[in-house]
């Protein structure tokens, strides 16, 4: 089994809840990447861990997150 950890995604209910001016700032000063990270992003990794491509990647986790340090 594989595990799949996103991070601060940009997803219309985080929009809609959560996401202000000061927390995109938090998130970009302590992200690698810098830049917001889409739903979309996520969905392509869980659709090739679900896919026969990735028949042995066993026992992982994936943290999606833009590189959070």
């Amino acid at each position: 089994m594989n595990c799949v950890m996103p991070g601060a995604i940009v997803t219309e209910r985080q929009k809609r809840l959560w996401f202000t001016e000061e927390y995109k700032a938090e998130v970009l000063s302590n992200q690698a990447l810098k830049r917001m990270i889409l739903p979309e992003e996520v969905a392509r990794l869980v659709l090739f861990l679900a896919a026969d491509d990735s028949s042995a990647i066993t026992s992982q986790s994936y943290v999606v997150d833009g590189g959070w340090v």
